[in-house]
């Protein structure tokens, strides 16, 4: 069960308080991150601010939150 989740949406990354690392260009690249956080959509890069890619993004999320809860990666 997650404490929380953040939804933005717009064209440019909105990335939410907290110790998320960020790039020169505000977003959040899921290499950079702490374990357990899952970064998807328009925050992991400005290459792909396109709503088919960010629900594929959302689709690998929900996969490896289910893979580390299940002790499977």
């Amino acid at each position: 069960m997650a404490d929380m989740t953040y939804v933005s949406i717009g064209s440019a990354p909105t990335v939410p308080a907290g110790d998320l690392a960020r790039d020169a260009d505000g977003c959040c690249p899921p290499a950079v991150q702490r374990s357990r956080i899952i970064v998807a959509g328009d925050l992991r890069s400005t290459r792909y601010q396109r709503i088919t890619t960010a629900l594929g993004f959302g689709g690998e999320a929900a996969l490896h939150a289910y893979c580390a809860a299940r002790d499977l990666l």
